[in-house]
């Protein structure tokens, strides 16, 4: 004997709006959070730098994971009062061209960027990309500039080495 058809309502139960909201909102809040942020993480000092570094460095000594400091100096900036302006741009550029992984913090007027994971044997080619990146003209309140970034890198030798002894190796290569 078969049941009589009954007709459903094709309108949403305010019970399941109410769970699809929460849902939608959980979902929302998760992309938010796993959205890298897109300009460089201001920070005021190279040795708060390298605190940030130091627990992946001794891991890193650990497993023979070669990360690497970049130390990018940003040169020709004209205006200087479209300069916050235009360093914000370049540690969007910088952001933009790294992974979500990776750390891009600005200090002044440099900035430092630290490639995680086993980037040893990549590292020339990521600094190319990011020279490439910076040598675009930047335009901003009508004015375009041109910059000249400078590249310090240094990659993690494999042997246990401190945060401080990296940024520096980084610092004179920039220097060289």
């Amino acid at each position: 004997m078969s049941s009589p058809r009954t007709e459903r309502s094709h309108e949403p139960t305010m019970y399941r709006d109410d769970y699809l909201g929460e849902r939608i909102a959980e979902a929302s809040s998760r992309t938010r959070r796993a959205l890298p942020d897109r300009t460089a993480t201001r920070l005021a000092s190279w040795s708060e730098f390298g605190a940030k570094i130091q627990r992946t460095l001794i891991h890193c000594s650990r497993t023979g994971v070669r990360p690497a400091v970049l130390m990018v100096d940003v040169e020709a900036l004209v205006d200087r009062h479209a300069r916050p302006e235009q360093l914000d741009s370049v540690g969007m550029r910088l952001r933009s061209r790294v992974r979500a992984t990776d750390l891009v913090v600005r200090i002044g007027d440099r900035f430092g960027v630290f490639l995680q994971g086993d980037v040893g044997r990549h590292a020339m080619s990521i600094r190319e990309r990011l020279r490439r990146a910076l040598s675009e003209d930047i335009n901003m309140t009508g004015t375009s500039a041109q910059i000249r970034p400078r590249f310090g890198l240094a990659v993690h030798p494999g042997l246990p080495i401190s945060a401080v002894e990296l940024i520096l190796e980084a610092e004179r290569a920039m220097e060289s």
